[in-house]
């Protein structure tokens, strides 16, 4: 594969926010051309407990959608965004699909079919695959690209993003809520958004697996954490969920008494 030029798209010419129905429907109109998309979701206090603020949709071909699920509310879903989700003719990355997918489906009944874990294709490449732990989506873009030259300019729209959201850091989750959107916050999410897909493609040759075994083991890290009946943050989060069993986490603060398996028949399949 040829060297990117440039490794980021700052461009804002590509970037259209979602925040009416007409527009929405416009959106779903291209989006459901694709065969593949990448996508991020942003909120406050992100699990079934919390709110999805903003849903990031991008393409192949560096478009970016940011789909504001604040003014448009549940009615996004019933009007083709949760059908697009499930749509199993389109290919569809996160990054650690676990808390989105959780939040989807407990707060909109929603199901995102024909997922592939970029978290888990970068954790399955040669230096990774004995590794305990998993890395973020920062720290994976930093290593994989190297000294990109664009590096200093994305590591400062990430961390200046966090800082306005990030109770440890001095932010609140309260900004998601907050119209129109901070400049800031939007330059965080097309840091992500738009090299999901550049990172994709860098790093799926280099992988231990074949496409089909990473599709199985992001079912199976969302499906596991839909099937508990509550959700618990914590360093259980930092843990390989995966392959072998002893990377499994086993601490108590990541437990509680009704985190049981919901083993229903009925319940949703991904496939």
């Amino acid at each position: 594969m040829k060297p990117f030029k440039t490794i980021c798209n700052f461009d804002t010419k590509n970037l259209k926010i979602v925040d009416g129905f007409i527009k929405l429907k416009r959106c779903l109109d291209i989006l459901n051309t694709y065969k593949l998309l990448m996508i991020d979701i942003e909120g406050i206090d992100l699990c079934r407990y919390g709110k999805i603020a903003i849903i990031q949709i991008a393409t192949p071909d560096d478009k970016l959608y940011l789909i504001d699920i604040i003014k448009l509310g549940k009615k996004a879903f019933d009007v083709g965004l949760k059908n697009l989700l499930e749509n199993e003719n389109i290919e569809k990355i996160f990054y650690d699909v676990r808390v989105d997918c959780d939040s989807l489906y407990h707060l909109f009944g929603v199901l995102p079919k024909n997922i592939i874990d970029l978290q888990v294709i970068f954790m399955t490449t040669g230096g990774k695959i004995n590794s305990p732990y998993v890395e973020g989506l920062q720290k994976a873009i930093n290593q994989v690209f190297g000294n990109f030259s664009e590096k200093n300019k994305y590591n400062k729209m990430k961390e200046t993003g966090k800082k306005l959201y990030a109770p440890e850091l001095g932010g609140s989750f309260e900004i998601w809520n907050k119209r129109p959107l901070d400049k800031q916050l939007i330059k965080y999410m097309i840091a992500d958004t738009t090299l999901l897909y550049k990172l994709y493609i860098s790093i799926i040759e280099r992988s231990m697996f074949e496409l089909d075994e990473i599709k199985k083991i992001s079912i199976d890290r969302a499906q596991k954490i839909l099937r508990k009946q509550k959700y618990k943050k914590g360093k259980c989060n930092a843990y390989r969920d995966w392959i072998d069993e002893e990377y499994d986490c086993k601490e108590d603060f990541c437990l509680s008494d009704d985190s049981s398996w919901n083993d229903k028949e009925d319940f949703p399949d991904f496939i």
